[in-house]
């Protein structure tokens, strides 16, 4: 199986350069998030951005570069870009892989590359994890999923999603979680050729008001797979 690993880093998409090129241990987290989109096997690497010291950096670091426009909104934008400079195939799996977020592990993005080969049927398969802890749950920068009993997607948000109305008076600490909640993985896999049809639809109303572009290809009628990972992956 064939994919690419595709890292957008650029300012309007709140995929801010300045964290990217930011240093923890004397490796930049841009560093980190290129070391795990190449351990994962991918058969090629590419950092999308708009930055020129993004640019600078990535190639210091042996990846691919496309340099795209400062006009886009989105990461998903910036891909969808590169994807066309890069002439891929339309059924081409690319993985988006967030340049500020270097938490996520490698084997996790070849995951998602072989869910999406496995499941025809979707526009797009992402990642999530159990959520354990009431104050993760409650926090607005973390993100939710609501999952069916097949790991599909059923919405997005930054609220506490299933909500807990039979906690609703008091939302205690100490109160166990009953094993439903999810935190979504911000990473991504879909055909090249989905990306034309993404960026050509209208953001949904729902995706302006909470900021999460996955939810406009529910809107529009896509499915999502989510993979579900027990490993704790630390919020960035």
């Amino acid at each position: 199986m064939e994919f690419r690993v595709i890292i957008p880093v650029a300012e309007k998409a709140h995929l801010i350069p300045q964290v990217a090129l930011a240093s923890e241990g004397g490796k930049t987290w841009l560093a980190r998030v290129c070391h795990e989109a190449t351990q994962s096997g991918a058969d090629n690497v590419v950092v999308a951005t708009d930055d020129a010291a993004v640019a600078e950096l990535a190639e210091t670091l042996g990846v691919s570069v496309c340099h795209t426009s400062k006009d886009h909104i989105s990461g998903t934008e910036h891909i969808a870009e590169a994807v066309s400079i890069l002439e891929l195939a339309e059924d081409d799996i690319v993985v988006a892989f967030p340049g500020d977020d270097p938490l996520v592990p490698a084997h996790v993005l070849r995951e998602l590359a072989e869910d999406l080969e496995r499941h025809d049927n979707v526009k797009m398969v992402s990642a999530c994890q159990p959520i354990h802890d009431r104050p993760e749950l409650m926090s607005p920068q973390v993100v939710k999923v609501a999952l069916n009993r097949r790991h599909y997607a059923l919405y997005f948000s930054r609220a506490p999603i299933p909500f807990e109305s039979t906690n609703v008076a008091t939302h205690d600490d100490a109160h166990e979680l009953n094993g439903i909640h999810f935190r979504h993985l911000g990473v991504y896999a879909y055909r090249a050729g989905f990306l034309a049809d993404f960026v050509a639809w209208d953001p949904s109303p729902d995706e302006e008001l909470e900021l999460l572009e996955p939810l406009r290809v529910l809107w529009h009628g896509g499915r999502i797979h989510m993979r579900v990972t027990e490993e704790a992956v630390p919020h960035p």
